[in-house]
C-alpha cells in the first residue's frame, strides 16, 4: 500500500527519498514573483544563493548559481535553491523543473509543485512540464533544456553577495530609483498629498473674508467668521506638515539611492 498522502498535502522529501538525489540533472524553479530584483533581495535575506531572472510577468526563474567553469550547479547547491526559495515565499507554490542531463542537453523533464519547502504530493497537484512551459516565454525552454543559463537572461540579477540593507531595500521595493516598485512586498508608504487641504484653507480664507467684509458693513455673522478662521488655520497647518513630510519623504528616497548604488550586490554575470 502506498503511503503517499492523499489531497495534495506536503510530505518532506529527504535526501534519500529520490526527490533531490540521484542521476544529474539540470534544476529550475519557476516562482510566482513578476520583479526579479525584490525576489533576489528576499531570497538573499533568506540565505539562499541563487541567480534570478523575469520571464515577462509570468513569473520569475530562479537557478543555484553554477561553479567557474561548470554548466551547471551541483545537486546540493540546487537542493539548497529549491527548499529555500519555496520556505522564503511561504504559502506560494512555486514549480520545479527537473531536466534528466545524462543524454545531454535536453533530456526528459518532470515537474514539481513546491510549498513552504517541501514537495506536494497527489493528483489534485500533478503538474505537466508541456504545459508549465507553454504558458511561459521561450527564455523558460531553453533554461530547462540547457541552451540558456539564468543568469544569461535578459533582466537577470543575483542574490550572492547582497547585502542586508541592500537586500532589505530590494525586498520591500526599493531599488537603485528610491521608489517603491509595483508586485510584490509593499514598500513604505508614500507621505499624503497636501493639495487638499491647502485648498480647503483657501476656501475658508475666502469665507472669513466674506463675512469680515459683511460685519464691517453692518451685517455678517461673527460665528461664521470664527469658524472659518478655525478651519482656515487648521487646514493650513496640516497642508503645511503634509509638505513637510513629502519633502523629507523625497530626501530621504534620494538618500537611499546613494546608499543602494553602493551597496547592492553585482549583477548575475556568466560564470
Amino acid at each position: 500500500m502506498s503511503d503517499e498522502p492523499a489531497g495534495g498535502q506536503p510530505v518532506d522529501d529527504g535526501p534519500g527519498s529520490g526527490s533531490l538525489a540521484g542521476p544529474p540533472e539540470r534544476v529550475v524553479v519557476v516562482a510566482p514573483v513578476a520583479d526579479a530584483g525584490r525576489l533576489a533581495g528576499v531570497l538573499a535575506l533568506a540565505g539562499v544563493r541563487a541567480d534570478v531572472a523575469p520571464l515577462g510577468g509570468r513569473g520569475c526563474l530562479v537557478a543555484a548559481r553554477a561553479a567557474a567553469g561548470e554548466a551547471g550547479a551541483d545537486a546540493d547547491a540546487s537542493d539548497a535553491v529549491v527548499r529555500g526559495t519555496s520556505r522564503a515565499l511561504g504559502a506560494a507554490p512555486v514549480v520545479v523543473l527537473r531536466t534528466d542531463v545524462r543524454g545531454g542537453a535536453g533530456g526528459s523533464v518532470r515537474a514539481e509543485e513546491w510549498v513552504r519547502g517541501q514537495r506536494r504530493h497527489g493528483a489534485d497537484v500533478e503538474r505537466s512540464p508541456g504545459l508549465v512551459l507553454a504558458g511561459l516565454p521561450d527564455d523558460a525552454e531553453r533554461v530547462v533544456h540547457g541552451t540558456r543559463r539564468v543568469d544569461e537572461l535578459d533582466g537577470a540579477t543575483t542574490s550572492d553577495g547582497l547585502g542586508r540593507m541592500a537586500a532589505a531595500r530590494l525586498a520591500t521595493g526599493r531599488g537603485a530609483g528610491g521608489g517603491p516598485r509595483p508586485g510584490g512586498p509593499v514598500g513604505a508608504p508614500s507621505a499624503p498629498s497636501p493639495v487638499l487641504p491647502a485648498a480647503l484653507a483657501v476656501a475658508a480664507a475666502l469665507v472669513l473674508g466674506l463675512e469680515v467684509a459683511r460685519l464691517l458693513a453692518g451685517g455678517g455673522s461673527a460665528l461664521v467668521a470664527a469658524v472659518a478662521l478655525l478651519g482656515a488655520v487648521l487646514a493650513a497647518g496640516v497642508a503645511l506638515r503634509r509638505g513637510a513630510a513629502r519633502g523629507s519623504a523625497a530626501r530621504s528616497a534620494s538618500t537611499g539611492s546613494d546608499d543602494a548604488a553602493g551597496e547592492d550586490g553585482p549583477r548575475a554575470e556568466g560564470s
